[in-house]
């Protein structure tokens, strides 16, 4: 086949769609990425790896190479691109373009599927910029228009990726669309992928960490105060972070506020070279993020990359966290979301023997959640719309 993968940002890097275009190439479909153009050189390239990017908006000011469906730049673009590429399937990643590339595909009678790896909507509604702005928080918050965006984008779709069950129930019982047009692909490591960390804890277990982007709706500041608590009755404790974003000075003030300048170790901006260190480094992984609309409908990488390194991990209670906690026996979770509540789950960690949590993390990657299993489920669903449509 040939395949189109439109993507709202630039690329490389993005590592979700990095592995569905090594997949597609490794099975000699010809890969095609359409992104938005960042400053590279090149608006037309094939990479060392066999993928064709072409990049929308080279040449242009940035602000007409927003990825919306609306955009003439973009529209452009993607008739260009299905004329050179001729694709047999189109995958759109996420909501902002896909009720533009659903319209073109159906025009010409290329199946399309999307990528959803959030809840969207839930997730611009987590965001303070969102909220900042007068004019954007009505769009958002109150007339509520990535919604109605989303519904006309899922009608469009002849099949639905998503992370989790939870998105797949939302889905079916919010817009009624058919839970058999719909499959999770997991956000999982590959299996070959934290050779070189450190696996399992520390004799005794003492550094807690997180790693990803610090925005507000991973719940940091319930992270910190919880630390705090439990700092002051196991001073040798220590918090590890890593990570960019919209909330890092935030982080760091809290730090400040709390006085964990000694206990707290904040690695800032990272590589995904720099995963087995920094994985390596810790003994449990905690995830405290809030259970809202956007969590209850997501599962993060991190969950399956702190199992492959047998990392014991402390989610909230968060529905897709939690019953993956109660399948695996990985980890725990603390109710409700306070951060008195995950205190009283850090310090009972620190408590325990954490050697069979360990143990039952790494057995669920090596045997459910990892990405070559994904793969089978990527490629079987997609085989069903081919056959299908």
């Amino acid at each position: 086949m040939n395949i189109l993968i439109v993507w709202q940002s630039a690329y490389p890097w993005e590592v979700r769609i990095e592995k569905f275009a090594e997949v597609f190439r490794d099975r000699q479909h010809a890969v095609t990425v359409l992104c938005r153009h960042r400053g590279e050189a090149s608006g037309d390239e094939v990479l060392s790896s066999g993928i064709r990017v072409i990049r929308v908006g080279i040449g242009t000011p940035r602000a007409l190479g927003a990825p919306v469906s609306v955009n003439p730049v973009w529209f452009m673009a993607l008739r260009s691109t299905i004329r050179s590429v001729k694709p047999d399937l189109i995958i759109v990643r996420d909501l902002p373009l896909a009720e533009l590339v659903g319209h073109v595909a159906r025009s010409r009678g290329i199946p399309v599927v999307m990528d959803m790896a959030e809840h969207y909507p839930g997730a611009l509604r987590s965001w303070k910029k969102y909220r900042a702005n007068p004019f954007l928080n009505v769009l958002i918050h109150r007339l509520r228009l990535p919604d109605a965006m989303e519904k006309r984008a899922v009608g469009l779709m002849d099949g639905v990726i998503t992370v989790c069950e939870e998105q797949i129930d939302r889905l079916a019982n919010v817009y009624g669309y058919p839970r058999s047009k719909m499959r999770v692909v997991n956000n999982s490591p590959r299996r070959t992928w934290f050779a070189g960390a450190r696996k399992g804890v520390s004799d005794t277990p003492r550094i807690f960490g997180h790693h990803g982007h610090m925005t507000p709706e991973r719940g940091l500041d319930v992270l910190l105060e919880a630390f705090a608590l439990v700092a002051h009755q196991a001073p040798n404790v220590e918090l590890h972070l890593a990570g960019a974003g919209e909330s890092a000075s935030e982080v760091r003030g809290g730090v400040a506020r709390l006085g964990l300048g000694d206990k707290v170790k904040n690695f800032g901006r990272f590589d995904h070279a720099d995963l087995d260190r920094l994985y390596g480094a810790i003994d449990i992984g905690v995830l405290p993020y809030p259970p809202n609309e956007l969590i209850n409908h997501t599962l993060s990488n991190k969950l399956f990359d702190y199992m492959a390194c047998g990392k014991p991990i402390i989610t909230s209670g968060a529905a897709p966290m939690k019953r993956l906690m109660i399948e695996t026996g990985a980890g725990m979770f603390f109710e409700p979301w306070t951060a008195e509540a995950l205190a009283r789950v850090m310090s009972e960690a620190l408590a325990l023997d954490l050697g069979p949590l360990s143990e039952r993390g790494m057995k669920a990657f090596h045997e459910k959640y990892h990405w070559e299993a994904d793969v089978v489920n990527l490629l079987a669903f997609v085989e069903t719309i081919r056959r299908v449509r």
